[in-house]
């Protein structure tokens, strides 16, 4: 057992050096002796994510959620956990922005379709939607700026529409952004859950 920060230190290295032992080993090789057991403890557990979102009534979606949220938590296990750099930690971060944005879209979408933005409505776009939480006075103009970037990082997914090049393009601040960002925008709405418009 692990008691000092000097252990975690020599336990990290040991980890570390038995991993590249396995890769120098196994190339791109695929063989079933070489996979090891996930550290468990990190994850949220999908029933304790999907309290996070009580004010979402359809248990489906609610429960997509939470797996996605899940998936997160894999990311930022990756991105803390290890010593990921260059295009590899770029994608993974670029990826869990687009993750936060596919979350918020499907929260903005449930509190406000139908009932304000049904079909046919113009408006019924993912800023049109933050531009309305604004207006019923549910999120503040600096938490949409923010929640509209996130989106706009989401929408480089078309690698095809990206006028540039996504080396060190994202770092680590604009994910724990993103996430907080996220953060706040479930919060605001879990707040509004009570109020007559929701």
């Amino acid at each position: 057992m692990i008691r000092t920060s000097e252990e975690l230190k020599k336990a990290a290295a040991n980890v570390s050096a038995l991993l590249q032992d396995m890769q120098n080993y196994l190339g791109r090789k695929n063989d079933p002796n070489a996979k090891f057991k996930f550290p468990r403890g990190f994850f949220t557990s999908a029933s304790e994510i999907r309290d996070w979102f009580s004010f979402v009534n359809n248990e489906t979606i609610r429960s997509n959620l939470s797996y996605a949220v899940m998936y997160i938590d894999l990311l930022t296990w990756l991105v803390i956990r290890t010593d990921l750099v260059a295009a590899p930690l770029d994608m993974v971060t670029k990826n869990g922005i687009c993750v936060l944005g596919e979350l918020c879209e499907t929260l903005t979408h449930y509190v406000l379709v139908p009932k304000y933005m049904g079909k046919g409505n113009k408006k019924n776009n993912f800023r049109g939607r933050t531009d309305k939480l604004v207006e019923l006075g549910v999120i503040s103009k600096p938490l949409k700026d923010d929640i509209d970037w996130i989106w706009q990082v989401r929408e480089k997914v078309h690698i095809f529409l990206v006028g540039h090049l996504e080396w060190s393009h994202y770092t680590k601040k604009d994910f724990n952004r993103a996430l907080r960002t996220f953060t706040k925008l479930r919060d605001e709405l879990e707040a509004s859950k009570g109020i007559e418009w929701l």
